[in-house]
């Protein structure tokens, strides 16, 4: 009655479809039903324990497998649910828990098959590849954070460099404004005194004076100016203010856009400004806001994600083997041991040239033929 009533609206849940029978009429039962729900529903949600069904999900773009966590410290389910990750029975394990006698248990995993263990052998792998990428997400975030409040300290201490620089300034002008102030007097004082009767050895001497005053005052300005620079430099170099070289920098009071070329040491850089080069230090470099300002967090890789089911029927052998060289590259690249090729029937030729290059691949541990209810000679399993 429900498949009756499906429309392309509709929403089908079903518990443990299958059950309740024989597990290779139940198996088939299943899948059909599936197969079925996919052409006529909205969306379908299904729990089962029949392997072939998970199988199925591996095959089917449309499908999705999905599984609840499960501890194996414990031996108690965590009830978070697992997307992309098939199920394992964990019908053993919990007997063995239930303290079965061992000649017990011993058969059943002989009556289990190989097959069966390989399969369960793969979820678990799979699960632990799972773990392993959370575990490696989590060292990310947490490192993308240190990252953040790395360039938080950066930006302060830039921040402080800045208001030491001003503050450098606003001395030394303070300083000149008061000597302008004080020479500036005295030079009406001499001009007043010139006007005023013949020109003197006094009034020579004094004119003399007050030029050699002045020169020496723009001498002390420019050491004092060279000892605020160097003061700059250690204060640059004690907060680890970063210049380095590629940087885009703004050099000098006018803050001419250049281009750090080479460190030389010592708070000296090589700077390219268009076509010259200069040698600037530390304390005549500023970095651009837009710099200053910027994060970039940058996590590639050189392959793709690889696929669990490679498939490519309705490929020529050329392209069929370049898409199996990339997904060889990436599976190997982000640690996944087993995937399938799906190549169908037709008349051999993928599945012979298929076969023909793994058996020449050192990466490749083996390969068979897929199960004959998950595809047969149309499928092949592919171990790493």
């Amino acid at each position: 009655m429900i498949l009756r009533s499906i429309t392309t609206r509709s929403l089908v849940i079903l518990d443990e479809l299958g059950s309740g029978t024989d597990p290779v009429e139940g198996s088939a039962i299943a899948r059909a039903t599936l197969e079925y729900c996919l052409l006529h529903a909205a969306l379908t949600l299904v729990t089962s324990h029949h392997g072939v069904l998970k199988q199925f999900a591996y095959a089917k773009q449309e499908v999705i497998n999905a599984s609840m966590e499960f501890n194996e410290h414990s031996h108690l389910p965590t009830f978070r649910v697992i997307q992309g990750l098939p199920g394992e029975s964990h019908a053993l394990d919990t007997a063995r828990l239930m303290l079965l006698p061992d000649e017990v248990l011993t058969k059943a995993e002989q009556y289990l098959g190989s097959e069966a263990v390989q399969i369960g052998s793969i979820i678990k792998d799979l699960e632990a590849k799972r773990r392993e990428l959370e575990r490696e997400e989590t060292e990310m975030h947490q490192r993308f954070l240190s990252l953040q409040r790395e360039v938080k300290a950066l930006q302060l201490k830039e921040l402080r460099v800045k208001q030491r620089e001003t503050q450098l300034k606003q001395e030394q002008t303070t300083s000149l404004n008061r000597f302008l102030l004080e020479k500036r007097k005295e030079l009406e004082n001499l001009v007043s005194d010139l006007k005023q009767g013949e020109l003197t050895k006094t009034k020579t001497k004094s004119v003399k004076t007050f030029v050699q005053a002045i020169e020496e005052r723009v001498r002390q300005s420019e050491d004092e100016l060279h000892e605020a620079e160097e003061a700059l430099d250690e204060y640059i170099q004690g907060e680890k203010v970063s210049l380095s070289e590629g940087m885009d920098v703004l050099c000098g009071t006018a803050k001419r856009e250049g281009k750090i070329l080479k460190d030389l040491g010592k708070g000296r850089f090589l700077v390219a400004l268009g076509s010259m080069r200069m040698t600037l230090k530390a304390s005549q470099l500023s970095v651009p806001k837009r710099q200053e300002t910027k994060v970039s967090v940058l996590f590639q890789s050189s392959a793709a994600e690889p696929k669990l089911t490679l498939d490519v029927r309705g490929m020529t052998l050329e392209q069929a083997i370049s898409a199996l060289e990339i997904q060889i590259e990436s599976a190997l690249v982000h640690g996944m041991s087993t995937f399938s090729i799906i190549h169908g029937y037709g008349d051999g030729i993928l599945s012979k040239g298929i076969g023909e290059y793994l058996r020449n691949q050192r990466s490749i541990k083996d390969h068979r033929f897929a199960l004959p209810e998950d595809g047969g000679m149309g499928k092949t399993y592919v171990m790493l």
